[in-house]
C-alpha cells in the first residue's frame, strides 16, 4: 500500500511562496488505509485554509504514524477560523471522530493550529 503523497501536498503549498515544512516519523506501512486517507485529508484541507485565510509566511506539518497517528498543522498567520464556521473544519472533525479520534482547531503559538489524533 502506498501512503498518500504528503510531501507532494506540502510541495504544492511551497509553490505558492509559503515556507512549508513536513516533519514525519513512524511508518505509514503500520497504519490502516482509512487512517492514511483521513490524515491526507486533514493535511490537504488545513493547508488550503492556510493559503486562503491565514496570511501566513510559514507552516509546519507534523505527522506521527502511530498508533495513534497524530497530525499537527501549525501556521504563523493572523487568520482566525473555528470549527463552527464553514464546512471544512467541521468535515475534518467528523472524519477524524468517525475513526475514534480527536480533533481540534484554533489559535495557537502565535498562529493557528489544526490537531488530530487517530487510534489505529
Amino acid at each position: 500500500m502506498t501512503p498518500p503523497d504528503l510531501e507532494g501536498l506540502v510541495e504544492g503549498i511551497r509553490s505558492t511562496g509559503l515556507d512549508a515544512v513536513l516533519e514525519a516519523d513512524g511508518s505509514p506501512d503500520d497504519v490502516p488505509l482509512p487512517v492514511l486517507l483521513v490524515t491526507a485529508t486533514v493535511i490537504r484541507e488545513s493547508l488550503t485554509n492556510v493559503v486562503k485565510h491565514a496570511a501566513a509566511r510559514h507552516v509546519t506539518v507534523r505527522v506521527h504514524y502511530g498508533p495513534p497517528t497524530s497530525i499537527t498543522v501549525l501556521d504563523d498567520g493572523s487568520g482566525s477560523t473555528s470549527i463552527g464556521v464553514g464546512n471544512g473544519l467541521r468535515g475534518l472533525e467528523e472524519r477524524v471522530t468517525a475513526l475514534g479520534g480527536t480533533f481540534s482547531a484554533g489559535p495557537a503559538e502565535g498562529g493557528f493550529a489544526v490537531r488530530a489524533k487517530i487510534p489505529a
